[in-house]
């Protein structure tokens, strides 16, 4: 071996030879010396069929996931790749409950890459945000459906509205070949979609936020008629503590969100009222389900 530090292999390379007493036979062994790796690096990172945000880099270290709640009985699928194939990797998981745990710190999973020096080390960390937490919910003012050449659009959170015809699928490749109309949107505050010229019954409505995270579709319904039927008037606003909910349809479902688009409360078994005296003073968006499975949602001021 002639040189220790040289990137050619022979110059790192020992060899012994091993010679019969009578000379007739000989053994060469020979004993490379590579360096140990420094590198504490993941070259591939992903969660079952789910997209990180951002997309899977060595150099990046955190990671979002917005994970549907229905799927929520085990702990996520992680697989990884490393960059250098000596390095270990160490994964902590999230609990199988993790979809009831509020605390972002019991929502994430992290890998501890350990490089084959047994030195130097990297850490990754995968943030899992519950689909119910991390999409926006829409809230659309049904009298300028038909009433005026703009539809006026509330969302919970930042991103950009999309006007697509409907039956459009909710895949971001499908939302930006057939978009009709886009709009940025800033979250708690209205924002107006120019409708001059269009029937409302045609097209959907989808919000994406700033992670990729696709809304539900806010659907134009098919009439005025249809519409004002459909209504749920909430009163009083600004609210104390008792919302009255007025509708002629029998309520399935009541859910609450914050300006951050997170549910706060989702009750059922409503007749004409829910109590909101334990919220804080804010804004907040109310999403009433009738058994007829129509969907109204409208924002409201707690003082």
């Amino acid at each position: 071996m002639r040189k220790t530090f040289s990137p050619d292999p022979a110059d790192r390379t020992s060899t012994i030879t091993v010679t019969t007493h009578d000379g007739s036979m000989q053994k060469v062994y020979k004993v490379l010396f590579r360096y140990m790796s420094t590198d504490a690096t993941l070259s591939m990172l992903w969660v079952r069929d789910k997209m990180l945000c951002p997309g899977s880099d060595p150099g990046t270290y955190l990671y979002e996931v917005c994970w549907p709640w229905d799927i929520c009985s085990e702990a996520p699928d992680i697989s990884y790749e490393t960059t250098e194939p000596n390095a270990e990797v160490q994964l902590i998981p999230t609990p199988p409950t993790f979809c009831n745990h509020p605390k972002e710190e019991d929502r994430t999973a992290t890998l501890t890459v350990t490089a084959e020096d047994g030195i130097h080390q990297q850490e990754y960390k995968i943030i899992f945000q519950v689909k119910q937490t991390c999409g926006c919910v829409l809230s659309i003012d049904p009298e300028t459906v038909y009433n005026s050449d703009t539809i006026r659009v509330t969302s919970t959170k930042n991103g950009t509205l999309y006007l697509v015809p409907v039956d459009t699928p909710p895949i971001l490749d499908s939302i930006m070949e057939n978009k009709v109309i886009s709009v940025e949107v800033i979250g708690g505050e209205t924002s107006l979609i120019p409708a001059t010229g269009l029937d409302p019954v045609n097209y959907w409505i989808y919000a994406v936020d700033e992670y990729c995270v696709i809304s539900g579709p806010a659907v134009l319904t098919t009439g005025l008629a249809e519409i004002k039927a459909s209504l749920v008037k909430l009163y009083p606003i600004p609210v104390d503590e008792v919302l009255y909910l007025a509708t002629d349809d029998p309520i399935f479902s009541v859910e609450v969100f914050n300006t951050l688009g997170i549910r706060i409360m989702h009750e059922y078994q409503v007749n004409d009222r829910i109590y909101l005296g334990h919220l804080e003073k804010g804004i907040y968006f109310i999403r009433v389900k009738t058994k007829q499975g129509r969907t109204y949602t409208d924002k409201v001021v707690k003082r």
